[in-house]
């Protein structure tokens, strides 16, 4: 998976623990432009070599990634004391290698809320891989704040390229 080398040590490991589920808010652009933001279980498709989450085809979030393929997640990891925001389009329902895995890593009690009878994903099941485009990676450490840092990282010509920020900024 191609991320900016300062983030490969937990993109995209933090999303392929099966132990410790990663879920994020997940914003996208609703009824009138205005944004509208669910949690999703992000996890890292090995057959893709990306990240995706799952979503029913019947739902308003497949309607709106349908109609407008932007989006924005983000997440606070209180342990490592860090915050990813990215930024990025979704490709829904690619190649069906993917969506088994996606299927495949879907917890029991999902797979019962799209009815499921078996190792099959139904046909309403559906996948949203993301092609990330900017990385916000905010490092926090409450009792020494002069350790905190911050970079944004967006894709520039088939590069990453970094920016130092502020925590405020």
């Amino acid at each position: 998976m191609d991320v900016p080398e300062e983030l490969s040590a937990w993109v995209p490991g933090l999303f392929d623990d099966p132990t410790r589920p990663l879920y994020a808010q997940a914003a996208t652009v609703g009824p009138g432009g205005a944004p509208d933001v669910r949690t999703v279980h992000v996890r890292y498709v090995k057959a893709w070599d990306a990240l995706a989450f799952a979503a029913h085809t019947g739902s308003p979030k497949w309607a709106q990634l349908k109609a407008d393929p932007r989006l924005k997640l983000a997440f606070f990891h209180p342990r490592l004391g860090l915050q990813l925001r990215f930024a990025g389009t979704a490709d829904l329902a690619a190649d069906p290698a993917g969506l088994a895995e996606l299927w495949a890593a879907t917890d029991p009690w999902l797979r019962k809320e799209y009815g499921a009878k078996g190792r099959t994903a139904p046909a309403d099941f559906g996948a949203v891989r993301l092609a990330v485009s900017a990385w916000d990676a905010y490092r926090v450490d409450p009792a020494h704040p002069e350790k905190n840092e911050r970079a944004l990282y967006r894709r520039e010509s088939g590069a990453w390229r970094a920016e130092r920020r502020s925590a405020l900024l």
